[in-house]
């Protein structure tokens, strides 16, 4: 088959198979599908955090949002117990699928890029501990990521292999990962228009496969006026939630793709632009297009990490890339042994973040459910609970094992940006009051009324007991204060 573009990645009996072949391949596939596992460590032992028991309560009570076919597929699971599922089943199905990433990261792109730099991708992913952290997470992100990285290396398929009807159908799976969350949607933008640019500069897929472009051209249009009014309703929600902060959603990337990782995507992306290898070029492009799209969402909307975690597959094949150079092209050749090293160099940090994971950072989530349990203990009746993520205390105070619409609450009353005048309302009836709150999240409230809730803790309570989780660049400390 050609490969037009100066791209000799894909031959039959050729580098790519080779290395996909190789002994060392298979050996790195193996250890990314055993670490994968880690994900059902502890599973059930972390406390939930506010959109946990949120998904819990919005799947069999509440509206579904904007993620419809993630509550379809966990709603079912969820009510299939007699009771409330408890922490290890929420969180079940995205571990499983968190779990199933890894080797879909390999069947991605080992028609391409070669078995041993897609094994090294898949090792890559298997040991992040961001990607573990969203694995036990009651959420959609790893269906998200799952049907995305299903979707585009469909779309990619179908570039280089001439076909229209993978393109189409990539497109339609991406179009059900953004259905799962609506962060997917970034990556769809650099898959529609990465290749497109790519191309320009000669390093795209084969020339003779331009009825897959026109078909990719037809289908990228449909997708814009189609689903126009979607991406408004979903934008408009994004918009109405925080104020943008830029330096938050840049700080937030780095810290989680992690420094290490990302010089890994510089180097690889380097390796590839010098070997002119069009697979692992046209993979970064996607990435830079899909992280440009967030980066100017940015200034308009509050953007996190977590809406580009979607492209954690993408960045790792493009770290993994100088694995795969092992064969002169260019001025470029990267030995095996010096590959494996520099595996071993992004792993090794990468392992150790995801052993502190376990450890010290307490799964890097708040300690609500012992503060809650620890209020429910001591309260005495007619005591008044104030506390942040109250749907939380709402699932860890409430004796109806049987209960899960806890957005609506009963025993704790919300203590949020919103509600900040609950604590001066409620201090002319001189009700003994606890507090629960975390010093974090009060950087999104307003000023004076940040200034007003300090205050308060400070005069008028006295803090009796504390829950710290030990995480660099963030506080997630449960404090407890009562007001007598």
């Amino acid at each position: 088959m050609a490969t037009g573009h100066g791209d000799t990645s894909y031959r039959p009996g050729g580098a790519g198979t080779q290395l996909g072949t190789a002994p060392p391949g298979r050996w790195i596939l193996f250890l990314a599908l055993a670490l994968a596992l880690v994900r059902f460590f502890k599973l059930g032992e972390w406390s939930l955090w506010h959109d946990e028991a949120l998904a819990l309560s919005d799947a069999l009570d509440g509206e579904r949002m904007k993620n419809p076919l993630g509550y379809a597929l966990f709603a079912p699971f969820y009510g299939s117990f007699d009771g409330r599922p408890s922490e290890f089943w929420l969180r079940f199905p995205p571990a499983l699928l968190g779990c199933l990433v890894v080797p879909l990261t390999w069947w991605a792109f080992r028609p391409f890029a070669g078995g041993r730099a897609a094994a090294a991708a898949a090792l890559l992913l298997a040991v992040s501990s961001w990607h573990v952290y969203w694995s036990q997470n009651a959420r959609f992100y790893t269906l998200a990521q799952a049907l995305a990285l299903v979707g585009g290396a469909l779309v990619l398929r179908g570039l280089w292999r001439g076909s229209g009807a993978r393109c189409i159908a990539g497109v339609v799976v991406s179009l059900a990962a953004a259905a799962a969350h609506p962060s997917a949607a970034f990556l769809l933008i650099g898959l529609l228009a990465a290749p497109w640019v790519v191309r320009g500069f000669g390093l795209g897929p084969p020339a003779a496969t331009g009825g897959a472009w026109r078909v990719l051209a037809a289908v990228g249009i449909a997708v814009v006026l189609g689903g126009s009014g979607w991406a408004l309703s979903v934008w408009g929600s994004w918009v109405e939630k925080k104020s943008a902060d830029p330096a938050h959603f840049l700080l937030t990337t780095g810290f989680y793709v992690t420094p290490v990782l990302a010089i890994g995507v510089l180097a690889g992306a380097f390796v590839a632009l010098r070997r002119r290898t069009a697979f692992v070029v046209t993979v970064f492009a996607v990435c830079v297009v899909a992280l440009a799209a967030a980066l100017v969402a940015c200034f308009f909307a509050r953007m996190t990490a977590q809406y580009v975690f979607v492209l954690l597959p993408w960045l790792a094949l493009v770290a993994a890339a100088p694995l795969g150079a092992t064969q002169r092209r260019g001025s470029v050749t990267v030995p095996a042994a010096v590959g494996l090293a520099y595996l071993a160099l992004l792993t090794l940090p990468a392992l150790a973040e995801t052993g502190l994971y376990f450890s010290v950072r307490e799964g890097e989530r708040p300690r609500w459910r012992e503060a809650y349990r620890y209020v429910f203990n001591r309260a005495e009746p007619g005591d008044l609970i104030l506390g942040m993520e109250a749907p939380v205390g709402e699932y860890y105070l409430e004796p109806d094992p049987g209960r899960t619409d806890v957005r609506r609450w009963r025993r704790v009353t919300y203590l949020d940006s919103f509600r900040a005048d609950l604590p001066d309302d409620w201090a002319r009836y001189g009700r003994r009051t606890w507090f629960v709150v975390n010093l974090e999240q009060l950087e999104d409230w307003a000023g004076d009324d940040r200034r007003n809730l300090l205050s308060t803790l400070a005069r008028e309570c006295r803090q009796v007991e504390s829950f710290p989780v030990h995480v660099a660049a963030r506080d997630l400390d449960v404090l407890v204060y009562l007001r007598e």
